[in-house]
């Protein structure tokens, strides 16, 4: 197995891990096997669209970062650690030294997080379509 395969495989386990155990924190608590199939479709619909919506917005912001779309707020936090307290953080940048050290410094390798977020929202998309097959008002 080639090192970028167990790479991908690595990234990817933790990431459903990490859903999967988000899932778990929201349906465990309300004891899905207590509940009639109405509710129990509505609970593991949430509680895969959380997560996976989230996983979504992560990586949106992962991106809108290496856009530079985030690099402002950044310094202006920068700016103010240094101003206030430069003996812990040595002397500040300049916003244009800030930008062009950051942009040495993009992340990458954060498709993951999009494709598992993508796959736990069909899954409670599939789950929303079996509530309305059994939901009856």
């Amino acid at each position: 197995m080639s090192n970028k395969l167990k790479t991908n495989l690595i990234k990817y386990g933790i990431t459903v891990g990490i859903g999967l155990a988000l899932t778990a924190w929201y349906v465990i608590p309300r004891d899905i096997f207590q509940l009639d199939v109405v509710q129990m479709y509505r609970v593991l619909c949430d509680g895969f669209f959380l997560p996976g919506i989230f996983m979504i917005f992560i990586g949106l912001m992962f991106v809108m970062n290496n856009l530079g779309a985030l690099d402002t707020i950044s310094f202006a936090f920068h700016y103010l650690a240094h101003t206030f307290l430069p003996v812990a953080f040595g002397e500040g940048q300049s916003y244009l030294e800030y930008v062009e050290a950051r942009r040495e410094k993009r992340i990458s390798g954060f498709g993951c997080i999009f494709v598992v977020g993508i796959i736990f929202v069909a899954i409670s998309a599939i789950f929303l379509m079996l509530f309305y097959t059994v939901y009856e008002r």
